[in-house]
């Protein structure tokens, strides 16, 4: 018998018979693993506490590793039920969930670092309403998932001179920094480096929020979904950067 008592954050949920679900969470210290959870479509207290990006105490019992196993669920660590009157806060929490559901194996080793990072980033959602005050924070998070998928982005230095002042570009090749001076005159071809991805001396704006979305959702689409079946970004992350961009 396998058995094992973790914190897990829902990254999704899918109905299984009339009452209840199988549900996929990742969990602080055995990765993402999924489960069923008898009677979760009939259970006020369980529909209440099953909601995506919600952080719970699980007990998680298969004959085997292999097999599906069963989850009981405890008490809430973190919901997000109250970012549920921000559309806005939504679109970010099921854009993470999304791409941990796509990209995340079973069991995938290094889970424990991005289960920390996306309850930092979470709680930091909850807190906050100033959208430049938690959008950056999701946007290091898209950046520390490409690292933890297999993919740098390199912001310490410019790729062609070595400099470390005035990068203001990224190389859509590499996803290594460049100058103003190296790559001005190829700046049609290289993405924007918004500031506070580096030296963070100036008041974040809208622009830069673009930017950094537009920055991180190129290389997530190029060198983690290019290996799936998916063609494009998850529907919520691109009605993200639509919202700033109406």
């Amino acid at each position: 018998m396998e058995r094992f008592e973790d914190q897990a954050l829902l990254i999704s949920m899918k109905p299984h018979g009339e009452s209840s679900v199988i549900a996929h969470f990742l969990t602080e210290n055995h990765g993402r693993v999924a489960g069923y959870i008898r009677g979760a479509q009939t259970n006020s207290r369980q529909r209440g506490l099953l909601q995506l990006g919600s952080v719970l105490n699980v007990e998680w019992s298969a004959r085997n590793e292999e097999q599906l196993g069963q989850y009981q669920i405890g008490d809430v660590v973190l919901s997000t039920v109250p970012a549920y009157d921000a559309p806005l806060k939504i679109k970010a929490i099921q854009s993470i969930t999304r791409l941990m559901e796509i990209c995340v194996g079973e069991r995938e080793a290094g889970g424990s670092n991005l289960f920390h990072g996306s309850l930092a980033l979470l709680s930091i959602l909850l807190e906050t309403d100033d959208v430049k005050d938690w959008m950056p924070v999701y946007i290091f998070w898209e950046m520390a998932f490409l690292k933890q998928c297999g993919f740098s982005i390199d912001l310490e230095k410019c790729v062609v001179s070595g400099d470390t002042d005035n990068l203001i570009y990224v190389s859509p090749k590499s996803g290594c920094a460049v100058s103003r001076d190296e790559g001005e005159p190829y700046a049609h071809k290289l993405l924007k480096l918004p500031d506070f991805l580096t030296t963070r001396t100036q008041p974040i704006t809208v622009e830069d929020l673009r930017d950094g979305l537009h920055l991180t959702g190129f290389f997530i689409l190029r060198r983690l979904l290019a290996h799936t079946s998916h063609e494009q970004l998850p529907s919520p992350r691109l009605e993200l950067l639509d919202s700033l961009t109406s």
